[in-house]
């Protein structure tokens, strides 16, 4: 056996393989056997086949198995006694077999590149301070007296701060008539509307009223199928109800379960500026990562950007044999392909630091992880936790955890 290795780029690696003829004996020798055990010819026993009956039948295909037994045997030898890591399947060029001379051909392989990330202790980013003013504190405040308004159903005709609740009978966009959807039910509180051409139509409108609503969606509008656009919505309303909102008081907040307004108040602000924070973080966390790429070059192999592709074009069809193994398009690569290296780029960027720092996640880190999800589905942390464990993604779990530790190192924390 000769086996040379190549380093044709950063990512491939170049395996030119001589095999002897006699090298494939032993694989040869094994695979008769197994027939000889495995095959049934009539006028014979299991087992007791003649080798040259077996030879005669079989002997083609018996080489052709040794053959693949032997090249994965010594490709698999090779590459642990250099410390070679594949990613993905080799592609073999120039095979050749003349039953007489070595076999030889070359093996191409991808492999992930040894890096060496420098300063990600000092990217220069960080999380910016939060801080939820009075104002922005009372408008939450207004959203949630708004959830837990009185709607009392009135006769006179809708004005602002009404709710109007009816259905659409017809819908026009631009001109042209839009199908009607499955439930054509509205409510819209005047004056507090995402589209407020349409909710100053309604005013004036009684329950039964029927009337056409000529409005134009904001340039701006988040959907740019209605930006701008003209609108005619035929509406018939079934009810106007006065919105009564609770007093900020004592009483509201003992609704809520907490003891004073000022209790619900601080509540309040803690949990804004800890949705803020968290946003805050994962963005200066992603600009920190942006850093880290540009301060360090690396190659990233091209069938780990195919195989991010792929999962992130099938991963809701994971039982889809169709789409299995079917690889991205030369267009789906061009345009998923920047950012499949980036986030690549980013796992090999934290793994580096994980390993780097010997971060480590406790018990206690997991559990905590664990109780948030159980708060957020509403189940029994213990219930939850033999789920997971059940699993095995209490293991991933583990090391995403190791992971946030890392980001939270890029940005000095």
């Amino acid at each position: 056996m000769n086996v040379a290795i190549k380093e044709t780029s950063a990512t491939i690696r170049t395996l030119e393989v001589s095999i002897p003829q006699d090298g494939l004996k032993p694989a040869y020798e094994k695979k008769v056997k197994e027939y000889t055990k495995e095959v049934q010819i009539k006028g014979f026993r299991p087992g007791m086949v003649p080798r040259a009956m077996i030879i005669s039948r079989f002997g083609s295909s018996i080489r052709n198995e040794a053959i693949d037994d032997t090249i994965n045997s010594v490709v698999r030898d090779e590459l642990a006694k250099a410390n070679i890591v594949p990613v993905g399947r080799g592609k073999m060029e120039d095979f050749k077999d003349d039953k007489i001379a070595p076999i030889t051909f070359k093996l191409v392989i991808e492999v992930d590149p040894p890096i060496e990330i420098k300063g990600y202790k000092e990217t220069g980013i960080t999380v910016p301070q939060i801080i939820v003013g009075e104002v922005e504190m009372m408008d939450e405040m207004t959203q949630m007296r708004t959830m837990y308004a009185k709607h009392n159903p009135v006769s006179r005709p809708a004005q602002k701060g009404d709710l109007v609740e009816g259905k659409y009978v017809k819908v026009m966009i631009g001109g042209e008539e839009m199908p009607l959807p499955e439930n054509p039910a509205f409510k819209a509180t005047i004056g507090d509307s995402t589209t407020p051409g349409f909710d100053e139509g309604l005013a004036g409108l009684s329950k039964g009223s029927e009337k056409t609503i000529l409005f134009v969606y904001p340039a701006d509008h988040k959907d740019a199928v209605y930006a701008g656009k003209t609108a005619q919505f035929t509406v018939v309303v079934n009810e106007v109800s006065d919105v009564e909102l609770p007093e900020l008081d004592d009483e509201f907040a003992k609704q809520l379960g907490l003891e004073s307004i000022e209790v619900l108040k601080e509540r309040m602000t803690e949990n804004m500026v800890g949705q803020r924070r968290g946003q805050a973080k994962a963005k200066a966390q992603e600009e920190a990562i942006d850093v880290l790429i540009a301060k360090n070059s690396f190659e990233v192999a091209e069938s780990r950007v195919k195989n991010w592709v792929a999962h992130q074009l099938h991963r809701n069809e994971q039982h889809d044999e169709d789409h299995e193994h079917e690889d991205p398009t030369p267009e789906q690569m061009q345009a998923m392909g920047p950012q499949a290296v980036r986030e690549i780029k980013k796992f090999r960027i934290l793994e580096y630091i994980v390993k780097t720092e010997t971060i480590k996640v406790t018990q206690a880190d997991v559990d905590g992880r664990i109780q948030a999800m159980a708060m957020q589905y509403g189940v029994d942390f213990e219930t939850i936790k033999g789920s997971l464990r059940q699993s095995g993604r209490i293991n991933e779990i583990r090391e995403d955890l190791k992971f946030q530790k890392a980001l939270d190192l890029i940005v000095g924390e």
